[in-house]
């Protein structure tokens, strides 16, 4: 895991009030964070954030944190009024007609997330097939896989 705020300085923390992060299961990295920033609180939130279909409870959690509750309760409407159209125009895909899809990352495109990540959760929800079968990798994803298995997925 790397530190993305490793020495703060004086300036940079009156620009800082907060510090939001999404690995609240790692209490060692949390309180590393803490302690690099000083008198900046650290806030662990869900990562359901990184799930626009789960995202509502943590939105309306940082609205409240932040005491800006109408901005987040406008987000979460206007994320359900997307989802609901997309929703509404993917359901009567047929399976046959969805598209096979597969995510290509890393710098020879051999890494991927599987369905179940944030990072390919678009293919599902807007109708399509993620082809990569293939574990998920825990933390940043990319699961390491060979030109066969793509092929073979094709």
């Amino acid at each position: 895991m790397h530190d993305i705020l490793p020495n703060i300085t004086t300036k940079q923390s009156k620009v800082c009030q907060v510090f939001l992060c999404t690995d609240g299961k790692i209490n060692e990295a949390i309180e590393r964070r803490q302690e690099s920033l000083g008198s900046i609180p650290v806030v662990a939130i869900n990562d359901s954030i990184l799930f626009v279909t789960q995202s509502d409870p943590t939105i309306e959690y940082v609205g409240k944190l932040l005491n800006c509750g109408t901005q987040a309760e406008k987000l979460i409407k206007f994320r359900s009024s997307i989802l609901n159209e997309i929703n509404s125009n993917a359901k009567d895909i047929p399976e046959d007609e969805k598209v096979r899809v597969y995510c290509a990352e890393g710098p020879k495109g051999l890494m991927t997330d599987p369905s179940g990540s944030q990072h390919s959760q678009v293919i599902e929800i807007c109708g399509g097939i993620n082809v990569a079968d293939c574990p998920l990798t825990p933390g940043t994803g990319m699961t390491q896989v060979s030109v066969e298995q793509v092929m073979d997925w094709n």
